[in-house]
């Protein structure tokens, strides 16, 4: 742990964190996430689907928010938590089309990742803790943090919560690395190089060396 890391503090998500939560992936996540960046994703667009996401997130004390000394949110890391046989309609039926079109992009593609998820986690894994969103700030990148957030209190979601296992979609090239490092296995992937528009160009392609996105799990 590095000298600047210090004095960061790992809060848990709470429901009256929401707006602060929403600011920081507004100015932060929409513009330093890969396929975020790749589908010209918009903070306004951003709001017509993140607001389920963190809403989901703060349901169960899973989620954590890290400030620094200032007060200022560094990072976060929303979860959910997922039981068999609940809410797995994963369906293109499911998805509003309605949402702009980058929007919509996203949320095909976090669909088409996560949509077998109950079919190729082991058959004795009920409850799982879904890693939604990673996002540290950029002037706090390498410096650990993110990889401490992925561990962190991993134990009570286990212990507390019961939870078998973790499960994410990683979406980005350091993030796939990140959890390959702490023993998360590719469950499933999609490579953006097969997702064509009508006119046969790549939808998704990103400027970094993300070429894919992967479900990734690992028990607990």
């Amino acid at each position: 742990m590095g000298k600047e890391d210090l004095n960061l503090r790992f809060i848990t998500a709470e429901k009256h964190h929401f707006d602060d939560i929403m600011n920081f992936l507004l100015e932060h996540f929409c513009f330093s996430e890969p396929t975020n960046v790749a589908v010209d994703l918009t903070p306004d667009e951003a709001r017509t689907f993140w607001p389920d996401i963190v809403t989901g997130a703060l349901v169960d004390p899973v989620s954590f928010i890290v400030f620094d000394d200032k007060d200022e949110i560094v990072a976060v890391r929303l979860c959910s938590i997922a039981n068999r046989g609940e809410n797995e309609d994963g369906s293109a039926d499911a998805i509003d089309s309605n949402l702009p079109l980058s929007a919509l992009t996203i949320v095909k593609l976090l669909t088409q990742v996560e949509a077998d998820l109950w079919n190729l986690v082991p058959d004795d894994v009920n409850r799982l803790l879904k890693i939604d969103i990673v996002s540290v700030r950029g002037d706090q990148t390498r410096k650990g943090i993110a990889n401490r957030l992925i561990n962190w209190k991993l134990d009570d979601a286990k212990r507390v919560f019961g939870c078998q296992g973790v499960a994410a979609e990683a979406t980005a090239f350091n993030s796939q690395r990140m959890f390959a490092k702490n023993g998360y296995r590719v469950l499933y992937e999609v490579v953006h190089k097969d997702l064509l528009d009508e006119s046969g160009k790549p939808i998704i392609a990103c400027k970094d060396d993300t070429v894919s996105s992967e479900l990734v799990f690992k028990e607990l």
